[in-house]
């Protein structure tokens, strides 16, 4: 896996004043044929926070997720992930990522978390982190039964507003 860094060259494009990246992937991953996509981070951070974390076998198929972490900085990460489950913290895990280069956390490793946990990723260092999830043969109601994946960039704080255009 890589990881990337979009800056624009305002010594060629002095006029511009920014740009919106977003990144689109098509994959074969985990037995699953899907898609995801995510607009980039704007900038690093040292606390993520990610609603929703699925892991394990459940609904007759399984949730795999991953907590990918890029540190573009000069000095290693300490990254701490710590789960919750009904208002209680139910595990934790951490990992050492060195400067320039991307580490990962498999919370399908952590001992006995439930099936799906909110997760607040905290660093030593500023970082950027994001949530993948790959599921395959979940019984979803009216949509029968699905296959797929979802991608999301952790947000550095909670909010008391989140507006959404669709849905």
């Amino acid at each position: 896996s890589t990881s990337a860094i979009l800056t624009v060259d305002q010594t060629a494009t002095p006029m511009c004043k920014g740009i919106v990246a977003e990144r689109p992937m098509y994959f074969t991953a985990l037995g699953v044929n899907s898609n995801s996509d995510v607009i980039g981070a704007t900038h690093p951070a040292t606390t993520f926070y990610f609603a929703d974390v699925a892991t394990g076998s459940q609904s007759g198929g399984s949730y795999s997720s991953f907590i990918p972490i890029l540190n573009p900085g000069t000095t290693s990460a300490t990254v701490t992930a710590t789960y919750f489950a009904g208002g209680h913290q139910v595990g934790r895990q951490q990992a050492i990522v060195p400067a320039g280069t991307r580490g990962t956390i498999y919370p399908d490793s952590a001992a006995n978390l439930p099936q799906h946990v909110a997760a607040v990723v905290s660093s030593s260092q500023p970082v950027v982190v994001e949530r993948p999830t790959y599921f395959s043969h979940i019984s979803a109601g009216n949509a029968q039964t699905v296959s797929g994946a979802a991608d999301v960039v952790g947000v550095p704080s909670p909010a008391t507003d989140f507006l959404f255009a669709e849905g």
